[in-house]
């Protein structure tokens, strides 16, 4: 069973890892805690610079109130 769980973690953090979709998630705040290589690749930050802060930085200033009302 374990052997089983450690193969689907594998193969859940490829697909994630190398996928091309934006993948990421944000704490109940609304901070970045994990962001895949290709939604990095696209918003130009690396991972140092993009966990821990909130969502709302790469959201226009005139749709931000919108997203945040969306999100909360």
């Amino acid at each position: 069973m374990e052997k089983k769980l450690c193969e689907s973690e594998a193969e859940y953090r490829s697909i994630v890892e190398t996928g091309q979709d934006f993948i990421y998630t944000v704490d109940a705040y609304g901070n970045f805690t994990y962001m895949n290589p290709i939604g990095l690749k696209k918003i130009g930050y690396t991972e140092e610079e993009i966990i821990g802060k909130n969502f709302k930085i790469l959201v226009r200033e005139d749709w931000k109130e919108k997203v945040a009302e969306f999100y909360n």
